[in-house]
Formats: C-alpha cells, sequence, structure tokens
C-alpha cells in the first residue's frame, strides 16, 4: 500500500496511530518477547443494538456493561446498530447517549454496517454519524491493527460495494490487509457465514470467511441473528478444524430483542438466547482469550485459540 502520512497521539497508557489505511491500537511496549506475549488488549464485540422503542432491558445496559471496563481499549459493532432505518436522528437520539458518546466509546467503536443501516439510502445516517470511524462512505470496509492484530470491518452488504469475494475490490483488500506483518487477525461484519439462528446462513458472510480463511484469519465476528452462538474452528465447507480453521461468532444480543434457533440445527460448541450481553476478547501477541458476558455481568462462556503460525 502507498505511505500515508499520520499523527501519533500519546496518551498515558495507550498510543494510538491515526493513518489513511486504518488505525493502530497498542499498550505500553513491554520490556522483552516474554512479556510481549502476555500483554493483552481489550476488544469487545457486539452488534444489533438500539431501537426507539424502550425495553426492559436494551441497549443502554449493553453500552453501561463495556462502559464500566476500564480495561476496555476498543470496540467492535457489527452492524444493525440502530433501529429501524440507521437515520443520523436515530442514532444521536438513541445509539449516541447509549452506547456511543454518553458511555464515552464512541472513540474507541470501529462499526461495520448492516442491512438496516442501508434502508437509509447509501447508509447515509450511519457515515454521518460516525464520520472517517466508518471508513470512505463508497466502501464501508476498512483496516486497522488493534493490539497487534490485524482487523478488518467488513461491508457484507456486497451488492452495495461491489461484491465480497476473493476477486473482488473488497475481498482484494482484506487480503491484503491480512496479509500485513503480524501473525494475528480478525474480520467482523454483519451477516454470519454459518447461524443456527432463523436469520441462517449467509452467502455474503460466507464470502467473506473464505476470504478471511484463505488469508490465515483466526476469527470471524457476526451478528444479524440475534442471539449468541460460538462455533468450533473451521473450514469454508464448515468441517471442523482447530489447526486450520476461522473461529466465528454470532453476537446478535446487543438490546433490540432475543430470537429463537432452527429446530434442525445444532452445529454450534455453546449458543444461548435468554440475555443480552457482548462478547469481551483479549487479544495477545500469540492468541486470544474470549468470554460473553450478560449484562448483569456474569459470564456465561468462555473460549481461546492460539494463532495460526
Amino acid at each position: 500500500m502507498p505511505a500515508a502520512s499520520f499523527l501519533t497521539v500519546f496518551l498515558p497508557t495507550a498510543s494510538l496511530l491515526l493513518a489513511a489505511t486504518g488505525v493502530a491500537v497498542s499498550k505500553e511496549v513491554p520490556r522483552d518477547a516474554a512479556q510481549a506475549a502476555e500483554v493483552s488488549t481489550v476488544v469487545w464485540a457486539v452488534g444489533d443494538n438500539c431501537d426507539k422503542y424502550d425495553a426492559p432491558v436494551d441497549c443502554d445496559d449493553v453500552g453501561r456493561l463495556i462502559a464500566q471496563d476500564t480495561d476496555t481499549d476498543a470496540v467492535l459493532a457489527l452492524g444493525d446498530l440502530q433501529y429501524v432505518n440507521g437515520s443520523l436522528a436515530l442514532f444521536n437520539r438513541y445509539y449516541d447517549p447509549k452506547m456511543g458518546s454518553g458511555k464515552g466509546l464512541k472513540t474507541k467503536t470501529y462499526p461495520a454496517p448492516g442491512n438496516h443501516e442501508y434502508l437509509t439510502s447509501g447508509a447515509t445516517g450511519y457515515f454521518d454519524y460516525w464520520q472517517g470511524r466508518a471508513g470512505d462512505r463508497s466502501r464501508g470496509y476498512y483496516g486497522v491493527t488493534i493490539g497487534g492484530w490485524q482487523v478488518v470491518a467488513a461491508n457484507s452488504m456486497c451488492a452495495e460495494v461491489g461484491g465480497c469475494k476473493a476477486g473482488s475490490p473488497q475481498g482484494r483488500f482484506i487480503a491484503d490487509y491480512l496479509g500485513r506483518a503480524g501473525t494475528c487477525e480478525l474480520v467482523f461484519d454483519h451477516h454470519p457465514a454459518f447461524s443456527d439462528g432463523g436469520q441462517g446462513d449467509s452467502a455474503e458472510g460466507k464470502a467473506l470467511f473464505n476470504v478471511t480463511y484463505q488469508s490465515r484469519g483466526e476469527l470471524f465476528l457476526s451478528g444479524h441473528d440475534h442471539n449468541y452462538q460460538r462455533f468450533a474452528p473451521r473450514l469454508p465447507n464448515g468441517a471442523v478444524s482447530v489447526s486450520e480453521g476461522v473461529r466465528q461468532f454470532v453476537i446478535g444480543t446487543g438490546g433490540k430483542d432475543l430470537t429463537g434457533y432452527k429446530p434442525d440445527k445444532h452445529r454450534t460448541q455453546y449458543r444461548q438466547n435468554v440475555q443480552f450481553g457482548a462478547l469481551r476478547l483479549e487479544l495477545t501477541a500469540t492468541g486470544y482469550q474470549a468470554r460473553f458476558l450478560s449484562v448483569d455481568g456474569a459470564t456465561m462462556d468462555t473460549a481461546s485459540g492460539t494463532c495460526h503460525s
């Protein structure tokens, strides 16, 4: 990629590198390799969030869960962030106080768009709210470096951006970005490749999952189905492979509502649709630890993995 100008902002415990190609988030540099392997970057992920109709539990509770974690370095927002149509007025009235500026999370959040954002033509409300944090308006996908991991926010509204397959502009971008120096890679979008929920598997998600696999990625995070699902690392054909596969999480538990599963599907290692909450990832130079926490702070699921060499 061509060189880009950048601005470095120094904070007491972290530094942010802002560049045209992405944003690097890292904690203080450890003194030696052993310490480097132990340093973790805390990243939360969740989608399908705010609505204009208040509920006993809604996205405000999910925002509070994330904001009260003083170790939070970044938030990955997995699309359908503001129902019903993602207009700027709705983003400002509901999402912003509950999961954005009102919780101190907007400047830590990296968003990906969902189908509801595009119910407003061109997803203009979404792009107007996030400004440069959402990437170029004509693409809606971009790359960031978080805790040494190469991370891509993908746009699974493929028809809006020229496709999602390996040969598309987005597919080539993902492959190039994940091919940067480093051994750990993560892609997040809205539509899952695999889901046992009512929405089911997504062709758009599968195309992006395939590119992630071809680039030796570790994690693929999505929403769309309003529940939580953890899959074993899988190949694009669905076969389980701990050594080569990409682990997918579906985290559509951001506050909109909770929905069920198809009665003939049970491919997950763990799933739940009774509690809102979010996935908390601790990323290190060699792998990750994952926990799904409900809005009351209870740990409902845990997983871990090592990055492909």
